[in-house]
């Protein structure tokens, strides 16, 4: 797994490590506190659950809390406030209406504690999306998927790709893919690089494109290896892809931009 790649992947798991804890803090203390007011503490309790913990909150404390619960002097049940009874229909009394719930701490500083999980989720989240948009250098974030998808140029499909990548290298292969099936990246020069070389381990051509403005590699490879002057390429976003040109199978190759 290349660098770029665990780095993506410990941002993951702090997000689900630090969302798992914002959901636990959250229903206890909406548990609590609803079962405090009388409210229907497990069915909250599941909606703070349901909705990954934030969204659940905030509806309980704009909507359930600010309902006002009293004890029915005639069933000794707590109500919602109003002029009957919920439970036994009896009507309430102006001694009924001040006569509310036993107040019982819920634990505010449950509440409080899910303040740092949730910024720290989001927080978490905003470094991943910087990191696999918009790389500092080399190649950005690639992914590994063992399923027939489309390629983002040409429709085709391919089963089994895998991809990954960290600073001047990138990997990539296919069990089998269409024709036109496209591998498409991009390399963040920080400094202007001087060559390109290339590793091609199958039976069947690909088409190789290295793009910058007007400045192009434009080659058709098959198995071996390969270096590609890049002195007239400059600093800046760099696209390179490896097109497919016919059905196949087993197609493994790498990239590497030397400085």
């Amino acid at each position: 797994m290349s660098s770029s790649s665990n780095f993506i992947g410990l941002i993951i798991v702090g997000i689900l490590l630090a969302s798992a804890l914002a959901v636990i803090l959250s229903t206890i203390w909406v548990y609590k506190d609803a079962k405090a007011k009388g409210l229907p503490a497990g069915l909250w309790a599941l909606l703070v659950v349901g909705s990954g913990g934030f969204l659940g909150l905030i509806l309980y404390i704009l909507i359930a809390r600010k309902q006002n619960n009293v004890i029915c002097g005639h069933c000794n049940k707590q109500t919602s406030e109003g002029v009957f009874c919920s439970r036994c229909g009896n009507q309430l009394s102006q001694a009924d209406l001040s006569n509310g719930p036993s107040k019982t701490k819920a634990g505010h500083g449950l509440l409080i504690a899910c303040i740092p999980c949730f910024a720290v989720v989001l927080i978490l989240y905003a470094v991943m999306m910087i990191s696999i948009f918009f790389p500092s250098g080399g190649f950005m974030y690639s992914y590994t998927s063992g399923q027939y998808q489309y390629s983002f140029s040409d429709n085709a499909t391919g089963k089994g790709i895998s991809q990954k990548s960290s600073g001047n290298y990138w990997q990539m292969s296919f069990k089998e893919a269409t024709a036109g099936y496209t591998f498409s990246n991009y390399y963040a020069a920080k400094a202007s690089p001087s060559s390109i070389e290339v590793s091609v381990n199958y039976s069947n051509t690909v088409h190789f494109i290295v793009s910058q403005g007007n400045t192009k590699i434009d080659e058709m490879l098959t198995d071996g290896d390969y270096e590609f002057d890049m002195s007239d390429f400059t600093t800046g976003r760099i696209n390179i892809k490896i097109i497919n040109i016919h059905d196949g199978t087993n197609y493994s190759g790498s990239v590497t931009i030397n400085p």
